[in-house]
């Protein structure tokens, strides 16, 4: 639904790649994969954020803002390394980008993102 092309392929190409490097997080290369696939993470929700401050939705705006905070705080907790509480946040985290992605999904319009420029006097 976002109209710019550069970020619609930053977002899907970023999607494909973090699958992949989710993968091997059940193996010896479990740091190094929650590091790159974090980051990635990141850096896809950071797009949507973005692309979201820039509607008229607030609710959905102060969703992707607390979503964002919710994953640094998980980020946190796993170099920290307080493994109680990661394990509960880590269901947090899922579930607030799951039900993020299904509200701009089934509750946005192409509309809703539309850049309105202004016209030249």
């Amino acid at each position: 639904k976002i109209p710019h092309k550069h970020a619609k392929l930053v977002l899907k190409s970023v999607g494909f790649v973090n699958m992949l490097f989710t993968f091997p997080i059940a193996t010896p290369l479990h740091d190094l994969m929650v590091t790159i696939s974090s980051s990635l993470t990141m850096l896809g929700l950071f797009y949507i954020t973005v692309f979201v401050l820039k509607t008229k939705l607030h609710g959905l705006k102060l969703f992707c803002i607390v979503s964002l905070l919710i994953f640094y705080f998980t980020l946190y907790l796993f170099g920290a390394g307080d493994w109680g509480l990661l394990a509960v946040m880590q269901k947090v985290t899922f579930f607030c980008f799951m039900l993020l992605v299904l509200t701009i999904e089934y509750f946005t319009t192409s509309e809703d993102f539309q850049q309105n420029k202004p016209t030249p006097n």
